[in-house]
């Protein structure tokens, strides 16, 4: 489209990226690069006690690529050491400041304890994975009899044993799911301590025993990190765990607004 076409052209007058609600307070300047604009500046425009942080974007839709995915979340990870945030999902735009205003203002009280709920308070992701090798070399030593039936349809043709291999598997998994509770349960006695609230997050393969979300008071997230250190240096080689922290908020609070329909706004807290 030609610099004439789009200054005609509706969809490419420039709208408001929205990024995250925010308290109306100084702010660090934002210097990471804006969505789809690596030049363009992200401000904090303020409504009333609260602001959204914001940066113009001359398009209809902006495309879910990776690129601009990682700028909306690098653009909330500067933020966050100025205080809470309510992190919007990804692409959420609005025309104009005045339609910014009818989303936001008739829930200023309603984002404010929202925010209030967060403040102090960090969300740390964890994920507790085995070094595989291992970790079948103690299912065998607790299980034998799987070893011993293993081997023995080693030696059998491909044809054969095929019921028996099916039971094997379902043996193999169930020694493997009972490992998996007991040791998550383990894991999950030791980060109670720090915990204000959690949510356990899906398991992105069969090694990953334990991965989940925790919401914690922001001074105890050092002691927290450390703790898990020493829990991974007494079982070297076993076991990996990740930990990322901070991050945006994002599976603690759950602000669903809706864009199109100022009048209408509707909020959504996670448990």
């Amino acid at each position: 489209m030609n610099s004439n076409a789009a200054a005609n052209d509706p969809a490419a007058q420039s709208r408001l990226y929205v990024y995250a609600i925010v308290r109306n307070a100084p702010r660090t300047p934002i210097t990471a690069p804006a969505v789809a604009d690596p030049l363009g500046a992200v401000w904090v425009e303020p409504i009333g006690g609260l602001a959204a942080l914001v940066s113009n974007y001359t398009g209809d839709e902006i495309m879910p690529v990776r690129r601009n995915a990682l700028a909306h979340t690098r653009v909330l990870e500067a933020a966050l050491p100025d205080g809470p945030m309510l992190p919007m999902r990804f692409g959420v735009m609005v025309d104009d400041v005045a339609g910014l205003k009818r989303v936001i203002a008739p829930r200023e009280k309603d984002l404010e304890m929202l925010l209030d709920d967060l403040s102090g308070r960090v969300e740390v992701g964890i994920k507790a994975r085995w070094n595989e090798d291992i970790i079948w070399t103690e299912i065998v030593a607790a299980h034998p009899e799987l070893g011993r039936v293993g081997n023995r349809l080693k030696r059998l043709s491909k044809g054969e044993g095929y019921y028996d291999r099916i039971d094997l598997g379902r043996k193999v998994e169930a020694a493997i799911s009972e490992k998996r509770i007991a040791e998550a349960e383990k894991l999950q006695r030791f980060l109670d301590p720090f915990v204000v609230r959690q949510k356990q997050l899906n398991q992105t393969d069969d090694m990953t025993y334990f991965h989940t979300a925790v919401l914690v008071e922001g001074n105890l997230e050092p002691a927290l990190f450390e703790a898990i250190t020493r829990y991974e240096s007494v079982q070297p080689h076993r076991l990996i765990l990740k930990v990322i922290s901070p991050v945006p908020a994002y599976n603690f609070v759950a602000v669903s607004l809706d864009w199109s329909a100022g009048e209408s706004v509707r909020l959504r807290e996670s448990a």
